[in-house]
């Protein structure tokens, strides 16, 4: 199934494994207290707090272990801001990516 929603993105992270680098995007479904989480190995360059249009497949839907609060695991995710909501141009996409990896090397 589909699932199309507009949500503020609440957590970002990313790591490194033997298999390249994952990225877990955690929104809350505006309105509500759906959590949706989308892991990938591409960075859409999202900012926490900002709000995006959603779209994707939904994989499972459970309950979330760390809130109790329902939760919809999404693959083949696509994200854009909410109209209004700043973009960011491809520089100033790497120069979020490369502070935000500073960031966790600390």
């Amino acid at each position: 199934d589909k699932i199309f929603f507009t949500g503020t993105l609440k957590k970002y992270k990313s790591w490194e494994s033997d298999w390249g680098w994952t990225h877990m995007y955690l929104f809350y479904e505006v309105g509500t207290e759906n959590e949706v989480v989308y892991f990938s190995t591409r960075d859409l360059y999202l900012e926490e707090g900002k709000n995006y249009n959603v779209k994707g497949t939904v994989k499972a839907q459970q309950m979330s272990k760390y809130t109790g609060a329902p939760q919809t695991i999404i693959t083949r995710g696509k994200a854009e801001p909410v109209s209004g909501d700043e973009t960011m141009d491809s520089a100033d996409a790497a120069d979020a990516e490369d502070q935000r990896r500073a960031a966790e090397d600390r």
